[in-house]
């Protein structure tokens, strides 16, 4: 069996949704300035590969185990809903071992806010206290092109050993709501509403001969 990918994300490589960045995009703040800064690690627990619509590109899947820590000394409230891997930064590796410049960091298209946004404190919220860590287990994938039958292709890298990290998401509701929400619950703790970027892990995309298809989802 294949990894199951959205077919959406099989578009050919010339079509793809995205560019490489040369600096990986920094998050935008909402809110107050004097917002704790969360910390996130990532640990891979497990990695598979398939193959796309075209001979010779194919998606690496990564299987990440993430912890986001409060290391700040007030609690901070996270809404279930919307944590979650936003987008992955593959960088490649410098000679003396640590990530250079990227590689693979897709621009994902963002059509407005979740004005449904969640609004019970007590069910759709979590509560990470201080110097305590939450934790989830979510998957990211990259292309990549095989040299030896593709020469080029836009949106993808090469097999060889990378840098990975992932932006987390936080929010997805409108940014008005934010302090709103931030002042109301302000006893419980500090309502956090930024992306944050994960630290640095190596990892190596080598992916094996033959490729099997990836499923598609319907």
């Amino acid at each position: 069996m294949g990894v199951r990918i959205n077919p959406t994300q099989l578009a050919l490589p010339g079509c793809l949704a995205f560019c490489l960045l040369s600096l990986p995009a920094q998050p935008s703040k909402l809110g107050s300035n004097d917002l704790p800064s969360l910390r996130a690690t990532i640990r891979l627990t497990s990695q598979t590969y398939c193959g796309g619509l075209n001979k010779g590109i194919g998606w690496s899947s990564f299987q990440l185990h993430i912890q986001i820590h409060n290391e700040t000394g007030n609690p901070v409230i996270l809404c279930k809903k919307y944590v979650e891997i936003y987008q992955p930064l593959l960088a490649y590796a410098r000679p003396d071992g640590t990530p250079g410049d990227a590689a693979y960091n897709p621009i994902f298209d963002s059509y407005g806010f979740d004005r449904r946004y969640p609004r019970n404190l007590k069910r759709d919220y979590l509560e990470v206290a201080p110097r305590k860590e939450y934790e989830f287990d979510q998957g990211t994938a990259v292309l990549f092109h095989l040299p030896s039958e593709i020469s080029e292709a836009k949106g993808t890298v090469i097999p060889g050993n990378y840098f990975l990290s992932v932006e987390i998401s936080t929010w997805g509701g409108p940014p008005d709501v934010v302090d709103v929400l931030r002042t109301r619950w302000q006893a419980e703790g500090n309502l956090f509403a930024d992306g944050i970027w994960s630290d640095f892990i190596p990892v190596t995309v080598a992916p094996p001969q033959p490729l099997l298809p990836c499923e598609r989802k319907e």
